[in-house]
């Protein structure tokens, strides 16, 4: 499990989520009162889009994360390796934790997605 922690002037250090070889889903990554604002790929990806499950509450379930502007579209991502994405913190500021999903199937590795949190 990775958290957020070192609170300096609203910064946060990155938190990596881990989509572990032959999976979809990462392990969980505690917000702690932060929002997501981003992430990094890694240099090396089999999936080409990723999504998002985010937890309310600390016994909560996981559910699928869905765009703001249009709440009936789930919010995914096309990506590519070595890339950085911005993530609106409004669509995040609601979730105590966050699961980071390989939407097109099972990663042929490990994967580290970098998540950049920031203290609201």
């Amino acid at each position: 499990m990775s958290e957020a922690k070192q609170f300096t002037n609203n910064q946060v250090d990155s938190i990596i989520a881990t989509i572990p070889s032959g999976s979809t889903t990462s392990n969980i990554v505690k917000l702690y009162g932060c929002t997501a604002i981003g992430f990094t790929t890694p240099s090396a990806l089999t999936t080409t889009s990723i999504t998002f499950l985010g937890r309310m509450g600390k016994d909560g379930s996981f559910v699928p994360v869905f765009d703001n502007s249009n709440p009936s579209v789930l919010l995914s991502k096309t990506v590519t390796t070595s890339t950085g994405y911005p993530l609106n913190a409004e669509i995040f500021a609601p979730y105590d934790a966050i699961k980071v999903v390989a939407a097109d199937g099972n990663e042929g590795a490990a994967r580290d997605i970098i998540i950049k949190p920031f203290l609201i």
